[in-house]
């Protein structure tokens, strides 16, 4: 776990980019709560204000939910640590514990054996927790048959790629902080002067060292007096395809948590089409799904309880309402409406209720026009060939392309 932070997430670009991103979109989806029917505020509720308002101390369920969502999708693991003493009369508060700090202690070693207490440290004092105090959130991990390494992390199957980007972030630091100039003009063979050796060549080499090092000196060309030719230091193509290996690893983090590289600046990236279907794939694939597992487990850890204690009902629901990159705009609504309204799906007033206008209108009769809008050319056309003379005239006057 100490790996996980020190070489993941505090030192590799990617994997802070996409555990960071997913636990800042995963909090900011809306969380309504419900009393049986009814849906209550932090106003007029007071679990309602426990919950959006009292994580870690004075912290919002923003800023709580997105410390959670980060330990599960490093560690795949999260703890929220709520007083069990409390449960009745709702606690003041609930925190988010650290999940490297947090360690599950087994009497026995054996699968049906849950953890008999928890316990945090956190350098100035240990504490022990019983397990009806804590939600626990975790990704299954088949290896586990005793619960003595609760949760996989999802970085676990491709530690090997984050180590090597790691590796690769480093060698290309050092590419461009020691690669320095490009190339230099030196005494060419055969030509006037004489050689160096010994203290002379050392000095040449100090010099040469000088003159070539750092990232200041990066395609430069440097000049030796003499009879000259010009010797390449540049990138050579193991040296480009270094640089340009990142995007694998890029691709190989989001694949372990099923997030679109396109999102992450693989703009190589052909599993989808467009950049909003992509983030809307990233919702319906990973986001809400991780936000259902949240309100699953809190529901069952905590609010149960609270309701048999309180005898109240309060329940948690995402409210999709708010997640844009799911919800049609205005003027996709709006085409919608006039084709089903052309199709004859609709009437004028559900037609006009759907792109928020006033429905009171005049009595729902089409017009002649708009019978024929309504039919297909091949249709109308049919028709209108199927009318005799006189009334072919009649319909030519009454749509407006014939005066009496």
């Amino acid at each position: 776990q100490s790996k996980i932070i020190k070489e993941g997430y505090n030192c590799n670009p990617d994997v802070y980019a996409v555990v960071s991103r997913m636990a800042r979109l995963c909090s900011d989806v809306t969380i309504q709560i419900f009393n049986g029917e009814d849906l209550v505020t932090a106003k007029d509720d007071e679990f309602a204000n426990f919950f959006y308002n009292r994580w870690n101390g004075d912290a919002g369920s923003k800023q709580g939910l997105n410390a959670l969502y980060t330990n599960l999708f490093l560690f795949g693991l999260a703890y929220d640590y709520t007083p069990v003493g409390s449960i009745g009369f709702l606690p003041s508060e609930q925190w988010v514990l650290p999940t490297q700090r947090t360690t599950p202690y087994i009497s026995k070693s054996s699968f049906f054996q849950t953890p008999d207490y928890y316990e945090f440290s956190d350098n100035y004092e240990t504490l022990k927790i019983l397990p009806e105090e804590l939600v626990i959130i975790k990704y299954y991990d088949p290896s586990d048959v005793d619960h003595s390494n609760d949760g996989i992390s999802p970085l676990q199957p491709v530690w090997k790629t984050v180590e090597a980007e790691n590796n690769r972030g480093e060698a290309e630091s050092a590419l461009f902080k020691n690669r320095g100039i490009s190339g230099f003009v030196s005494g060419k063979n055969g030509g006037d002067g004489y050689g160096l050796i010994g203290k002379a060549a050392q000095a040449a080499r100090d010099v040469f060292s000088k003159l070539t090092g750092g990232a200041s000196k990066f395609n430069k060309v440097e000049v030796i007096e003499g009879s000259v030719e010009f010797t390449q230091l540049g990138m050579d193509a193991g040296d480009l395809k270094l640089v340009e290996s990142r995007l694998n690893h890029v691709r190989d983090i989001c694949n372990t948590f099923g997030v679109p590289s396109l999102l992450f600046n693989d703009k190589d990236s052909r599993t989808h089409a467009n950049y909003n279907e992509a983030k809307k794939s990233m919702y319906t694939d990973f986001v809400l799904p991780q936000v259902e597992l949240f309100i699953e487990q809190y529901t069952r850890g905590f609010i149960e309880k609270v309701n048999e204690k309180n005898g109240s009902e309060y329940s948690l629901k995402i409210d999709l309402s708010t997640v844009t990159v799911l919800n049609p705009t205005a003027e996709q609504v709006r085409t919608e409406a006039l084709l089903q309204y052309e199709k004859g799906l609709l009437t004028r007033a559900e037609t006009r209720e759907a792109i928020n206008r006033p429905i009171e209108m005049e009595k729902e009769e089409l017009s002649p026009m708009e019978v024929l809008f309504r039919m297909s050319p091949l249709t109308a056309n049919n028709f209108i060939n199927s009318m005799s003379p006189e009334d072919r005239d009649v319909l030519i006057q009454q749509i407006g392309l014939k005066q009496d």
